[in-house]
């Protein structure tokens, strides 16, 4: 089990979201991500310290999802910047850190062949 920080968007970044996966639907080798799994991701408490305790003391900011991008086994949408005070002067505190929500992974050729025996057993 991994236990970790997260974000859950609103209904209207789920919504919005979801127009994106239907873009990806077609693909036979794209996963999407159920609505009630989508969330950022901050980190593992081990990398985030006391940055928690902080968050309260933070005055409210809006966050936006400007852009689909993708990773090498994902579909993700990416985050703005005002994310990153969230990691602020932690271990997640790095330049590569790039907050956003997945909204699909990729399916390797290994995992489509298990999906099909699968399906068969199952019918």
């Amino acid at each position: 089990m991994l236990e970790g920080w997260i974000v859950e968007p609103s209904r209207e970044v789920k919504a919005a979201a979801a127009g994106v996966q239907e873009s990806l639907r077609r693909l036979d080798w794209v996963e999407l991500v159920p609505e009630h799994f989508l969330h950022v991701w901050l980190g593992v408490p081990e990398r985030l310290g006391e940055a928690p305790l902080r968050w309260p003391e933070l005055a409210p900011f809006e966050i936006g999802y400007p852009r689909p991008n993708c990773f090498h086994n994902a579909v993700v949408i990416e985050v703005t910047q005002p994310m990153r005070r969230l990691v602020a002067g932690t271990q997640n505190d790095l330049p590569e850190f790039l907050p956003h929500m997945t909204v699909a992974v990729t399916q390797n050729g290994a995992s489509r062949r298990r999906a099909a025996r699968h399906a068969g057993r199952a019918a």
